[in-house]
């Protein structure tokens, strides 16, 4: 079994990391992955350095990304609230089932981002955009309390936790 470990994305910078991103982005992600400025400092996506986690081996082979950033009215118009908008959630597809500490992978890099964006940048709202047809990502997500809140012309939906009606 793989040792595992979840990282912030500010500790992963080095530029093997990087390259070690960028191809896993490369091979897992279904529209193409990133480039190496993905991964690094963004003004338009704050404290996306501090928030996202990565999870890898001792010897940084990526396994898994959560991208997420702090944002306000860029992907909600409505809201005038900082709230955490999550980017992307990939973890690799053959390691399914494993875990760190009793909790799956996708909920060690959840409870690292999501928790963190609570405790440290009072981002108690949360949004994401989905495949409407990603009936299995949306499952996890309403697990996780995601509520629908509205359709987008590229064929996502909109999902959020933590808005006031």
């Amino acid at each position: 079994m793989k040792k595992l470990r979840v990282v912030a994305l500010k500790s992963f910078q080095s530029e093997e990391q990087i390259a070690a991103l960028v191809e896993f982005s490369n091979e897992h992600w279904e529209y193409g992955g990133w480039d190496a400025e993905a991964f690094g400092e963004d003004d338009i996506f704050p404290f996306k350095l501090e928030l996202s986690c990565v999870l890898a081996d001792v010897n940084d082979k990526v396994f898994g990304v959560f991208i997420v950033s702090q944002q306000k009215e860029r992907y909600l118009e409505s809201t005038l609230d900082e709230y955490l908008y999550i980017h992307k959630i990939l973890i690799d597809p053959s390691m399914r089932g494993f875990k760190i500490d009793g909790r799956s992978l996708f909920g060690t890099m959840w409870d690292f981002s999501v928790d963190k964006s609570v405790e440290d940048f009072d981002l108690y709202s949360q949004l994401l955009t989905v495949d409407d047809d990603n009936l299995n990502a949306i499952s996890i997500y309403e697990r996780y309390g995601f509520c629908y809140m509205g359709d987008r012309s590229d064929g996502k939906i909109l999902m959020g936790r933590g808005f006031l009606d």
